[in-house]
């Protein structure tokens, strides 16, 4: 956040995953108290989320850059939803990198190859997989619970 503030964004929106999974609840309180900090507006996507598939998405977001004022970065929580956010965006006329940006997590490199304009954070799921394993096999053979605990730090993205 502090990344889209320093490039003078001041209207964020999250497109959060669904409420149903334990990280979006952190997700969401993170970017509101993020934006908080920082003197931000802050909006949730409601009617849609990361999953809700990319036809809605990019609906939901011509929609809300259609009405006034729109956001000028979008935090996104999957790749498909960033793709769909984007071409929602451009589809009320608003181009990328010019009125607003996109900050998203992928664990595959791709976005680039679809807006090299998307500001993305790697998600490492070969680390969280290999750790998972690891914490199942010292939760079998019992193990201190600290051995099967641990938090990823996701590279920060490049805003330059």
């Amino acid at each position: 956040m502090r990344g889209l503030a320093a490039r003078k964004h001041r209207n964020l929106m999250l497109i959060a995953p669904p409420a149903q999974q334990n990280y979006a609840a952190h997700m969401v309180k993170g970017f509101v108290e993020e934006c908080a900090a920082l003197g931000l507006n802050a909006e949730i996507l409601k009617n849609a989320n990361s999953d809700s598939g990319a036809d809605r998405i990019e609906a939901e977001m011509a929609e809300r850059f259609a009405n006034h004022p729109a956001p000028d970065a979008l935090v996104v929580g999957s790749t498909t939803a960033a793709m769909a956010s984007v071409t929602g965006a451009e589809r009320a006329g608003f181009q990328i990198g010019v009125d607003f940006d996109v900050v998203a997590k992928e664990a595959i490199s791709f976005l680039k190859r679809f807006r090299k304009e998307i500001i993305v954070s790697h998600e490492d799921v070969n680390h969280a997989g290999e750790f998972l394993a690891h914490a199942v096999i010292a939760a079998i053979e019992r193990r201190a619970p600290e051995q099967g605990q641990f938090i990823e730090t996701p590279t920060e993205a490049n805003l330059a």
